[in-house]
């Protein structure tokens, strides 16, 4: 007595389908109601590829013959404080697209609507990821300052979002003597920027340190090469 809610399965898609329903009590059972509803035609859409800045998708319908065209809209799920990648309206006749001109490393939300004979249309939604690519722009406001007389700290500060292509998954700090031999330090680290102290280093003796950061897809762009003398 209590249930509100039944599903029915093993219909037939596209198919006009007449419900009714009765209470019982102990005195037996009650008046009728009754709904008219349509079963859908059985749209499923899959992606079959994915690049850095593409994605290729497909659909199938159970009922084909009904279809006289698709729309493809789509917009990205992640990042969307730092920007809006978004496009409706795309129609085609085929039953494959390929969206071109993303964003890397970006996750996106993908309807396809397919228009049916008499007016009627059926929908379906897909979450795809393009592929990673490494960062295309060197960590922001990197700043030197003197610790002691063998450390010195290094300060860097996020990147534009829109080149991290991806998620920022480190940093590589590069120093050496100035002119000499180069040391890589490798951090994990996040979008928010970072900071490391170098030590063991020559008292007296011009250092040059650049950053990096890295995503899975890569390392990205050195920062200009900046100098600092320890004391």
């Amino acid at each position: 007595g209590n249930v509100r809610e039944a599903t029915l399965s093993g219909l037939s898609p596209s198919t006009l389908y007449t419900v009714q329903v009765a209470a019982v009590n102990g005195a037996g059972t009650g008046p009728y109601s009754g709904v008219s509803v349509r079963t859908g035609d059985g749209l499923s859409t899959q992606v079959i590829s994915s690049f850095t800045t593409s994605l290729t998708i497909s659909w199938t319908l159970e009922r084909p013959l009904t279809a006289t065209g698709y729309t493809i809209s789509y917009s990205n799920t992640n990042n969307t404080d730092c920007f809006t990648d978004s496009r409706s309206g795309i129609t085609t006749s085929g039953t494959s697209y390929q969206l071109t001109g993303l964003e890397e490393g970006t996750q996106y939300s993908i309807t396809v609507t397919a228009t049916l004979t008499g007016g009627r249309t059926e929908q379906d939604t897909v979450t795809a990821t393009t592929r990673t690519a490494a960062p295309s722009a060197p960590p922001s406001s990197v700043r030197l300052s003197v610790v002691s007389s063998t450390s010195i700290n290094v300060r860097w500060g996020p990147m534009d979002c829109r080149q991290w292509n991806g998620e920022i998954t480190g940093y590589t700090v590069r120093y050496g003597e100035e002119g000499g031999d180069q040391s890589h330090r490798f951090l994990s680290g996040d979008s928010s920027g970072g900071m490391i102290t170098l030590s063991t280093l020559t008292k007296q003796t011009v250092y040059t340190v650049e950053v990096v950061a890295r995503t899975s897809g890569g390392t990205g762009v050195y920062s200009q090469p900046q100098n600092i003398e320890t004391p």
